[in-house]
């Protein structure tokens, strides 16, 4: 802890067997086991969906199709393209190197099983298990990056209009785009609108003469993609090309080697059909289709203009699950209560609404950095450093008291190579654009999501003068974090 710093009940899972035994879990545990036969009912819902609506994956088809016409073929893109710019650039060149030298790169697939092991230093919520990556290596990125980066080009330009509403994906935090999303979230044009990235979602709903707002959430998403998901996500790819989307696919059938932390001994699993790895190329587009099934079940299903909030949150609920999906559902009565890509909606002083990176974002990365400090010499210059990257990484184009203070306790701008971390680590919740103006917010503006009292918010005024080597513990902390991620703060 460099400093200042927060305290919450979150939990960091040790890389042991115990706690790879728990993460295993989100791949193999059904939903809701306590309500008997509820998973292979969605699953049976999942596939009687897809069955029904072939016209609909057509059409999604038809919309993407163009963005295809240069695509050759699996290799031919791994050969023209692993050199791109990419943070993972030089493995890629040295993993194609590799394949050519050993003659593996005309093979169907170009690996044989996953390593899945425990993503470590990660803050878990209290009774949620840890996580798994699934490593296929840079072989296997290298078979789907380009298709699949494709069809991310494709949703992202490409809105759906279905049943007097819009679906529309948002593929990076943009702060254009967020703008427009909550503006649109708050007063939609038609039906309704849905924005959607990956497992991330919101849907405003008109209901009569009100719009009702919510945000949304799969439940155990990786484990919820059956075999029907990943057949009608292959046929969202131009016919002549599917064979491709179908081989990505089969790497998610591939066997699964967890190794022992306590020894050499490792087991081998075989799965019954295919299961989203984590770190499959397929995540984001697999998601993104699951999301927009769920969005046009629910834009099929009828609502009662006189509904009340809990009436239409039950017809979403049941209509997710009709597409073989749980979903949670959170109700937003003001503007502010609204949750994307770690972003909500303010008002700026001039009343303009803009989207604001969540503060519990700020708290949880303040005074912590995973491995070692940037840079070399002094470690309290060295945490100074990476502190005002962290407060000017996150908020590039905004002002308001508690940044501002927290910027003016550490006294410096930040480093090239402190901001270039912080920026990496950060990417999909902060984009910075030189071209979107820079804006002013009030403290009540930005506290509003949080409903924090006085008190509270001169709390958070001492946080924010605290320099390094400081800790706080207290009930802003513990409303904050409650909001943006479930979490409390630690009794003292």
């Amino acid at each position: 802890m460099f400093g200042p710093s927060v305290s919450h009940n979150g939990v960091v899972y040790c890389n042991c067997n115990n706690c790879v035994s728990l993460a295993f879990r989100r791949l193999t545990s059904v939903r809701k086991p306590e309500e008997k036969g509820l998973d292979q009912l969605l699953t049976i819902n999942q596939n009687i969906f897809v069955l029904t609506h072939q016209w609909w994956f057509d059409r999604l088809r038809n919309l993407y199709e163009p963005y295809f016409q240069e695509y050759d073929s699996m290799e031919e893109s791994a050969r023209l393209h692993h050199a791109d710019p990419h943070a993972k650039r030089l493995l890629r060149v040295q993993a194609w190197k590799e394949l050519q030298e050993a003659g593996d790169e005309p093979s169907r697939l170009w690996l044989t099983k996953v390593w899945y092991k425990l993503k470590s230093d990660e803050i878990a919520k209290p009774g949620k298990v840890p996580r798994m990556i699934g490593d296929l290596g840079v072989a296997a990125s290298l078979q789907g990056f380009y298709l699949t980066k494709l069809l991310k080009e494709a949703q992202s330009s490409e809105p759906i209009l279905i049943n007097g509403g819009r679906m529309e994906f948002i593929s990076t935090p943009n702060p254009w785009k967020l703008e427009r999303v909550f503006t649109r979230l708050l007063s939609p044009e038609g039906r309704f609108y849905f924005a959607y990235f990956s497992d991330d979602s919101c849907l405003s709903l008109r209901i009569g003469s009100r719009t009702l707002t919510f945000n949304l959430d799969i439940s155990k998403c990786d484990a919820s993609h059956g075999p029907a998901a990943f057949d009608s996500y292959s046929t969202l790819f131009p016919t002549a090309i599917q064979d491709d989307a179908l081989r990505l696919i089969e790497q998610c059938r591939l066997p699964i080697e967890i190794r022992s932390r306590a020894g050499k001994e490792k087991v081998i699993l075989l799965p019954k059909g295919p299961k989203l790895y984590s770190g499959s190329t397929l995540t984001t587009g697999i998601n993104n289709n699951a999301n927009t099934t769920i969005a046009l079940s629910i834009s099929e299903h009828h609502f009662d203009p006189d509904s009340t909030v809990a009436e239409v949150e039950a017809g979403i609920i049941a209509a997710s699950a009709k597409a073989g999906y749980l979903l949670s559902v959170e109700y937003c009565p003001k503007p502010e209560d609204i949750q994307f890509l770690k972003n909500s909606p303010v008002y700026d002083v001039e009343g303009v609404l803009r989207p604001l990176l969540n503060i519990g974002v700020l708290l949880r990365a303040s005074g912590s950095c995973k491995g070692d400090l940037p840079g070399k010499g002094d470690l309290q210059v060295r945490a100074k450093d990476f502190q005002a990257a962290i407060i000017h990484g996150m908020y590039p184009r905004v002002r308001f008291p508690l940044v501002d203070a927290m910027k003016s306790a550490v006294g410096c701008k930040p480093s090239t190579i402190s901001l270039d971390r912080v920026t990496r680590e950060h990417q999909y919740k902060v984009e910075s654009d030189p071209t979107y103006p820079l804006f002013s917010v009030s403290s009540a503006s930005v506290y509003r999501r949080y409903n924090l009292p006085p008190l509270a918010q001169a709390e958070l005024a001492d946080f924010s003068q605290l320099s390094t080597g400081y800790h706080l513990s207290c009930s802003a902390v513990d409303l904050i974090l409650a909001k943006d991620y479930g979490l409390s703060r630690l009794d003292s």
